[in-house]
């Protein structure tokens, strides 16, 4: 898989993103206050930048490699099951690792979220019942965009191949970004650009869709 099929799978996602991401000066000024978007504009410029000065020997790994490097923490790795607790952390929550042992602030964050169950979360974030049934064999893939919200993801391949690629002893943020370095080389080149042009995508999202959903 060379640079030009990369180019073609590309070009669509980038695009819109830089187009979405040309701000006037006036709403520049505008996004400054919030601090919503100009990252994303930034890290989109970024990506463009790099991909075409890499784009002859870039692959869907390769491409992918460059797509978690670029967008860092906005892109969480981690077993597809367990996501939610994951997710409860990020907002603030004291989840504990055993999270349905009774401690802990899981009751608090399912209250705060309007769910009654860890299925009823996934359901929240598009996947069924049967989507849930196999999220054990899956790797989580979540993508916050620049509005701030978060689109799961699933990539198909268990979470175990990347953990065991992993000193798990590291801090936590030495273990994410460990986890977004390993995604690439677990997954075929197919596939591996496939889920970069859905990160992508989901990174540039300004909003969310009912075949889309996206969590807060």
């Amino acid at each position: 898989m060379g640079g030009e099929s990369v180019r073609r799978a590309m070009a669509t996602p980038i695009g819109e993103g830089v187009r979405q991401m040309e701000l006037s000066s006036k709403d520049d000024a505008a996004v400054s206050a919030d601090g919503a978007h100009a990252p994303m504009r930034r890290a989109c410029l970024l990506f463009e930048s790099l991909l075409e000065e890499r784009l002859d020997g870039l692959g869907g790994r390769g491409l992918l490699g460059l797509t978690v490097s670029v967008l860092g923490s906005a892109v969480t790795v981690c077993d597809a099951s367990r996501y939610i607790y994951v997710y409860a952390r990020q907002l603030g929550y004291d989840i504990p690792p055993y999270p349905l042992a009774g401690c802990g602030e899981i009751r608090e964050f399912f209250r705060a979220f309007g769910i009654a169950s860890v299925p009823d979360f996934y359901e929240r974030a598009g996947y069924d019942a049967d989507a849930y049934a196999q999220l054990p064999e899956k790797t989580a893939v979540a993508v916050r965009s620049g509005c701030g919200k978060r689109r799961l993801l699933v990539a198909d391949v268990p979470f175990c191949r990347i953990e065991g690629a992993i000193d798990m002893r590291r801090s936590a943020a030495e273990v994410d970004a460990a986890a977004r370095a390993v995604l690439p080389t677990v997954l075929s080149e197919a596939a591996a650009l496939s889920l970069a042009v859905r990160i992508l995508e989901a990174a540039l999202c300004r909003g969310e869709t009912p075949d889309e959903p996206m969590l807060p």
